[in-house]
């Protein structure tokens, strides 16, 4: 295997592999999957390395989308037709929130970034010879203005959710400004009542398929006041 970049960034490689070994962990690049591959990526990668919030929206996406859609190619056979055809699919039925139809323009675009990155740190790895994604024309997006609720859009929200299991979790978000991670991540023993506070050590990304815990990379400073 050759792997592309500075000395420490080889050395790093050569770490992670031999720890891959020892647990029985590391799968040779002829046989590693795609799935597989993302998994990996996501594990040793983007969860180190991205901010939280882009995590786990990355997980999010090679969880529920990408792994079931192209996890069983061989990371090594994967082609642009793959991807191409993987588009066009999810723009015509890829939908997976229970209701029929598609994704839109510009979701299928935000899959495309992350397998083209993911693909650009397999080329890194060497464990593929190229990056198949840079071959592959993804859907081009309509231009739609962002809509967002108004401060009487956010109590109507919260009042519809009165009294299910969501208000406090609602009422969390929009009065502390805490990402999804960090209020999955919480615990009671994060919470202090007569201090009105909470500490955010730890984050939750929630891939559809799997939860991973993480130490907070850039924890808050000080104790987040309750509302």
């Amino acid at each position: 295997m050759t792997v592309r970049g500075t000395k420490k960034e080889a050395q790093a490689k050569l770490n992670e592999m031999s720890h891959e070994l020892n647990t029985g962990e590391f799968i040779q690049s002829s046989k590693m999957t795609f799935g597989q591959f993302l998994t990996h990526w996501i594990k040793t990668y983007a969860m180190h390395n991205v901010r939280h919030r882009t995590a786990e929206r990355y997980a999010s996406i090679v969880g529920v989308h990408l792994i079931p859609n192209l996890g069983w190619v061989k990371l090594a056979q994967l082609q642009p037709a793959h991807l191409q055809d993987y588009y066009a699919q999810a723009m015509k039925n890829g939908r997976r929130d229970g209701h029929p139809g598609g994704l839109a323009a510009q979701t299928v675009v935000n899959h495309h970034r992350v397998i083209n990155e993911a693909l650009s740190h397999a080329v890194k790895w060497g464990l593929v010879t190229r990056n198949v994604a840079l071959a592959v024309d993804p859907p081009r997006p309509d231009k739609r203005p962002m809509q967002t609720l108004d401060s009487n859009g956010v109590q109507v929200a919260l009042a519809a959710a009165e009294g299910t299991i969501y208000h406090p979790i609602f009422y969390l978000k929009v009065y502390t400004g805490l990402s999804r991670s960090e209020i999955m991540g919480l615990r009671w023993k994060d919470v202090d009542l007569d201090m009105a506070s909470l500490s955010l050590p730890r984050l939750c990304i929630d891939s559809e398929t799997a939860l991973w815990y993480l130490r907070s990379r850039n924890p808050t400073t000080g104790a987040v006041p309750l509302p």
